[in-house]
């Protein structure tokens, strides 16, 4: 068990990392919100496009981070 000790750490230090990133990405996808409704007021299309584009790059991120970060402590609880 000692050899899997590091590897713990990395594993501990990646999913606490993790955690961070996700609550980041859905405090900016919430303000990409507020300014995608800006936009809309102001009807400047191309930045609503442009910003519309990134939140939905930004939820596909965000869902492949949630499924590393619940297979990571999934391991974390089994193996290590």
């Amino acid at each position: 068990m000692e050899s899997s000790k590091p590897l713990a750490v990395t594993v501990d230090k990646v999913i606490r990392e993790v955690e961070t990133l996700l609550t980041d990405l859905e405090i900016l996808r919430d303000e990409l919100s507020m300014a995608i409704a800006e936009s809309r007021v102001s009807k400047n299309e191309d930045k609503v496009r442009a910003l519309e584009a990134l939140v939905g790059e930004i939820r596909r991120s965000h869902e492949a981070l949630r499924r590393v970060y619940t297979q990571l402590n999934l391991v974390r609880m089994k193996y290590l």
